[in-house]
C-alpha cells in the first residue's frame, strides 16, 4: 500500500495509473468522514510478468518492496507469482464489476454500520465485508435494528465490539418479500448521514458514539435518531410487523 500521497516517479507516466488502485479498509469506513480510501496500492491483478514490466515504474516499486519478502514464503505460488496479489478473491471482483458503488460495513465494529462507497479501481482489504447489493431498500433492511438485534444474536464479539459474521449474520438473514416502502427511509437517512459526517469532518464511529449519547440533545443528531426510528418502523411493516410497538 502507498500513502495517501503517491510518490512522483510513479505519476510521471500516465499510463501508470491504471495498476495503481483506491485501497479501502475498515479504518477509512468508520474514521473518515467521507469514507473514502487514505491510501493506494498497486494492482497488476492476473497479468504476467512481462506484461506487468510495461508499467516501469510501478513494477520497479514492488520488485524492491515486495519480492523480497515473497521469496522468504514457503507457498510456491506466493513465489513464482510474486508481483501479483497473494489472495485476489477473484469471485468477489468479477460479482461487482460494472458497478459504481458497493454497500460494506467493518467486520469488527463498536457500532455495526453499512454505507454506500465507490468501488471502481478499489481494493477492498480483509477487514471490511463487501456485498454486492444497489439499492437503498436493501441499505435501510441491513443498517436497522432488526438486522443489528439478529447480527449481535447470531454474531461472536472481540472484546466488547460486535464481529460480524456474513455467514451467520447476512446469508440467513430473512429479507422481507417486498422492500419498496424501504426504498425512500433508506436513503433519507444514509444522505442524511453523509451530511452530518462532512459538516463535521468526523467518521462514523463519532457520529455514533453521539448518535447512542442520551446527554447528546444537538438538532443534527436528534434528527438522525428520528430518521432511525422511521426507518425502523418501516422495515417491521414490510415484515406485517406495523402494529407493534417497537420501543
Amino acid at each position: 500500500p502507498l500513502n495517501s500521497k503517491i510518490p512522483c516517479s510513479l505519476l510521471q507516466n500516465g499510463k501508470n495509473s491504471e495498476v495503481i488502485w483506491r485501497y479501502m479498509n475498515g479504518d477509512d469506513l468508520a474514521r473518515r468522514h467521507d469514507q473514502s480510501p487514505s491510501r493506494w496500492v498497486i494492482n497488476f491483478g492476473d497479468m504476467t510478468e512481462d506484461q506487468a514490466q510495461k508499467y516501469r515504474e510501478p513494477y520497479q516499486l514492488i520488485y524492491k518492496r515486495v519480492k523480497p519478502q515473497r521469496d522468504k514464503v514457503k507457498r510456491l505460488a506466493y513465489k513464482e507469482r510474486w508481483w501479483q496479489f497473494a489472495e485476489k478473491c477473484s469471485a468477489l471482483y468479477k460479482s461487482i464489476v460494472g458497478f459504481d458503488k458497493v454497500l460494506i460495513c467493518g467486520n469488527v465494529t463498536k457500532h455495526l454500520s453499512f454505507a454506500f462507497v465507490e468501488s471502481k479501481n478499489t481494493i477492498f482489504t480483509a477487514n471490511v465485508f463487501v456485498f454486492n447489493l444497489q439499492t437503498w431498500e436493501e441499505f435501510a433492511c441491513l443498517q436497522s435494528t432488526l438486522h443489528e438485534v439478529f447480527a449481535r444474536t447470531f454474531s461472536p464479539t472481540l472484546e466488547t465490539r460486535l464481529s460480524y459474521s456474513p455467514r451467520d449474520a447476512f446469508v440467513p438473514f430473512p429479507f422481507p418479500q417486498s422492500t419498496l416502502s424501504l426504498r425512500n427511509a433508506g436513503e433519507k437517512y444514509h444522505e442524511f448521514r453523509s451530511s452530518i459526517m462532512k459538516s463535521r469532518a468526523e467518521g462514523l464511529t463519532s457520529t455514533y458514539n453521539y448518535f447512542h449519547d442520551v446527554s447528546n440533545s444537538e438538532p443534527d443528531i436528534v434528527e438522525l435518531r428520528k430518521l432511525h426510528v422511521l426507518m425502523d418502523q418501516t422495515a417491521a411493516a414490510a415484515y406485517g410487523w406495523d402494529d407493534i410497538e417497537l420501543g
